[in-house]
């Protein structure tokens, strides 16, 4: 494990090219250090320490851990700039802010490919929490996940990879943990044709490199992320410009994406499945009663965590045991807007900080 200090490579594009970058262009390099963390199975990962808030210095036991989600990565937290990025709302708020990256995405690469976020929940969030808690000497830190970040910490918690005394408290945004009633046209067809057995097939030397296609024609192109919204996740008038073209899709296994084709053609929060054998399922209740303090943030207009499959499903499960504190839902609000909305600094992040303020 290592630490050295750098410019996250994705900003030498953006500073290229100022019609790209927006208020990216303000973040400064000193501001970062980068850090490398070896899980347990064996990968090495970059994880991205903001330094330095524009309001001054971290306070002590004020540590939060963001992880990013599906397709994304860690610039998913800075892109909207130091005003309206929550990496900075937080640390202006005098949080001590660390940005993991998941095996597999541009800087976590790897060439073995054989995991989905089943194997980030066991090893690579765990790794990354005991990883912050050793380099900032605290006995407890607060995690935020978007997306299949706010999966994994669920999975994490629930299979005993993340022990909950580690744990202040989880904010969760947009968390997809069952699809019941999903409603991404992409993911239901994908589902219904079983690409699964596709893309579990598909060796990363053939997929990152076509996610990486993708990636560089959104940028060129300037697509319209409305049509994207609208198609995978749902209707959105929250959206920042074009500051995201260029940044996702973000590279991961074909085996990750099989996972969440399989979990949206049943509907179940269960591990990934190999072979003919019923997946495993993982059971909220198993997560230690009144443990870990947990708020859900939903969208309603989110096609992927979809307001019924979080209130009916995953609110329940949190709260048998006494875990869930808080929920809320933001209306026009669709999946990506928890990251990416030009307003999210007014409307999600107040509530956000509200709740870590409470722990």
């Amino acid at each position: 494990m290592r630490s050295t200090t750098f410019l996250p490579t994705f900003l030498l594009p953006l500073l290229a090219s100022a019609a790209a970058i927006g208020p990216v262009s303000l973040v400064r390099h000193e501001d970062f250090v980068n850090h490398t963390v070896t899980t347990s199975d064996g990968y090495q990962l970059n994880l991205q320490r903001l330094v330095s808030g524009f309001a001054g210095t971290p306070q002590p036991n004020k540590i939060v851990y963001l992880q990013h989600g599906l397709f994304d990565s860690s610039d998913t937290w800075l892109l909207n700039g130091p005003e309206n990025s929550l990496a900075y709302v937080l640390a202006n708020q005098g949080y001590d802010v660390w940005m993991g990256n998941s095996r597999g995405n541009q800087y976590s690469p790897t060439t073995n490919d054989k995991f989905s976020w089943d194997e980030m929940a066991q090893f690579d969030l765990p790794a990354f929490v005991s990883y912050v808690l050793k380099q900032t000497k605290a006995n407890k830190l607060s995690l935020i996940g978007h997306s299949q970040g706010a999966v994994e910490i669920v999975a994490s918690l629930a299979d005993g990879n993340l022990p909950p005394s580690q744990l202040s408290g989880v904010a969760l945004l947009g968390p997809p943990a069952q699809l019941t009633n999903q409603r991404s046209k992409l993911f239901a067809a994908l589902a219904k044709l079983h690409t699964d057995e596709v893309t579990k097939r598909i060796p990363s030397k053939i997929f990152v490199p076509t996610l990486q296609f993708f990636n560089s024609a959104f940028g060129d192109l300037d697509v319209s992320y409305d049509v994207l919204y609208q198609f995978i996740f749902g209707p959105s008038k929250h959206l920042a410009d074009s500051n995201f073209a260029g940044h996702f899709p973000a590279p991961t296994s074909g085996r990750n994406l099989a996972h969440w084709i399989q979990s949206a053609r049943t509907g179940l929060f269960q591990h990934y499945q190999e072979g003919t054998a019923p997946a495993k399922i993982y059971d909220l209740t198993s997560i230690p009663a009144n443990t870990v303090k947990v708020a859900t943030f939903v969208g309603a207009n989110d096609f992927l965590a979809t307001e019924t499959d979080v209130v009916e499903y995953l609110n329940p499960g949190l709260q048998e045991n006494g875990n869930l504190v808080s929920t809320q839902t933001f209306p026009g609000y669709a999946h990506m807007d928890f990251t990416w909305a030009k307003d999210a600094v007014k409307t999600v992040y107040p509530v956000v900080l509200s709740f870590l303020e409470g722990l």
